[in-house]
């Protein structure tokens, strides 16, 4: 399995293609993705940040292996309310900054077994939903802040 892609890397600023069916390759990238978000101690990871060009991202949102997501072709349905929070990405290590983001929202996607499923996500979960599909659509956290602070962001982490 590859290892996480750091910023700014192509892969991570362009928007990944739609999973049209659910093969053993695709299998393999979720198992491979889960065992590397485990292994970096993060809560969620999208496929480009391992270098892959789908619309997949997997997530925990307490770092527990009975509690894992899997969401393919994710789309937000319906969005609520608004709250700040503090975020940081395994792709942009040593960045941390605060994010509004929407409290709740609903999403759709297919599951493993390639059948959609809907899901209601608040708190943590809501946030790291939002946080992958953004990756998904070629954003990354930082993207979401003023371009003064994403500059100084850019010059401590020496991001050209």
């Amino acid at each position: 399995m590859n290892k996480i892609v750091i910023y700014p890397k192509k892969v991570l600023k362009r928007k990944t293609k739609l999973v049209k069916q659910i093969c053993e390759d695709e299998i393999n990238l979720i198992r491979g993705m889960i065992e590397v978000m485990f292994e970096s101690r993060g809560v969620g990871l999208s496929a480009n940040q391992v270098g892959v060009n789908k619309r997949i991202f997997v997530t925990s949102p307490r770092i527990k292996r009975e509690e894992v997501f899997i969401f393919i072709n994710p789309k937000i349905i319906k969005k609520y309310g608004k709250i700040m929070d503090e975020e940081g990405c395994l792709s942009v290590p040593g960045a941390a900054a605060f994010i509004r983001r929407y409290r709740e929202v609903e999403v759709e996607a297919l599951g493993v077994d390639g059948k959609l499923f809907k899901i209601k996500a608040e708190g943590l979960l809501a946030r790291i939903v939002q946080h992958e599909i953004d990756h998904l659509n070629g954003k990354i956290f930082l993207d979401r802040v003023s371009s003064k602070e994403r500059r100084k962001h850019f010059k401590r982490l020496k991001i050209r």
